[in-house]
C-alpha cells in the first residue's frame, strides 16, 4: 500500500563543547600563549553564520529551478508544516547558494568550451535594466536544457543565478544523477573545497560525482 508523509522540517542542533582552565591552573601556568577557554570549532556550513542546512537549501533550489515553484508558493507550503519563512530570508539563502555553486558552474563551463562541438539555444530572455527602467533583450547562456516557461528574469543577477542552477541540474539530468542527493552532498562538501585549493573542485561535478559515488557504493557492498 502506497503512503506518503508530507514534508518534514526539523532543527539540527550543533553542540560545541566549551572548556575553561581552572583559575588555579591559570595562575600556575607560565605559558602566556595558552588559551584559558577552549571551544570546539564550528563545522563548515553551506552558508556561514546561516541557519539553513544543505537539505533545506536543496529543497528550495529544486522547488524553484526544477519544479518551477515560485518562492511565495514554497513559503505557503512550509507554512502548512508550521514553519514561517520570510521571503527575504529565502531570497538570501538562494543567492548565497548560487554564489557557493558558481565556482562549480565555471568548472563545467570550461569543460564545455573545450569541446569541439557545442549546441546552444540562442533564444532571447527579457531582462530588466534598472538604469534604463525597461526590459532589454539578453541571452541566457547555460549548459543543459531550459524549460519553455523560463521567459522572464527580473535582473542580471537573477539571470546569472538561473544559469548556474539550470546548468548544473541539467548536467544531473544528462548523467542520470539524483539532483536532490547531489545537491545535498555538494552543498555540504563544497565549503571545504572552496577553503582548501589543493582539492579538485571538478570532483563535485555531477558526472564525476556519480563515478565517485558508484565506486564508494561498490566498496561498501564488498566490505
Amino acid at each position: 500500500m502506497l503512503e506518503l508523509t508530507p514534508g518534514e522540517v526539523w532543527v539540527r542542533r550543533i553542540i560545541r563543547p566549551k572548556y575553561a582552565l581552572h583559575s588555579k591552573m591559570q595562575q600556575d601556568s607560565q605559558d602566556e600563549t595558552q588559551k584559558n577557554v577552549l571551544i570546539a570549532d564550528l563545522p563548515l556550513l553551506p552558508i556561514p553564520r546561516g541557519n539553513a542546512g544543505a537539505t533545506m537549501l536543496a529543497e528550495l533550489l529544486m522547488g524553484k529551478y526544477m519544479h518551477h515553484l515560485p518562492f511565495h508558493r514554497q513559503i505557503a507550503i512550509f507554512k502548512l508544516a508550521g514553519v514561517s519563512l520570510p521571503a527575504s530570508t529565502i531570497n538570501g539563502w538562494t543567492k548565497d547558494s548560487c554564489d557557493l555553486l558558481r565556482s562549480l558552474y565555471h568548472q563545467l563551463r570550461e569543460i564545455v568550451l573545450e569541446t569541439d562541438y557545442i549546441q546552444v539555444d540562442e533564444s532571447t530572455v527579457p531582462v530588466i535594466d534598472n538604469e534604463k527602467q525597461k526590459a532589454v533583450k539578453a541571452y541566457l547562456w547555460m549548459v543543459g536544457s531550459v524549460e519553455k516557461n523560463l521567459v522572464f528574469c527580473g535582473n542580471h543577477e537573477a539571470a546569472g543565478n538561473s544559469a548556474v542552477l539550470y546548468s548544473l541540474l541539467g548536467c544531473c539530468k544528462a548523467h542520470d544523477v539524483n539532483p536532490r542527493e547531489w545537491l545535498i552532498d555538494v552543498l555540504t562538501r563544497i565549503p571545504a573545497y572552496n577553503k582548501d585549493y589543493s582539492l579538485d573542485l571538478a570532483e563535485l561535478l555531477p558526472h564525476n560525482w556519480k563515478i565517485s559515488k558508484n565506486g564508494q557504493d561498490i566498496t561498501t557492498k564488498l566490505n
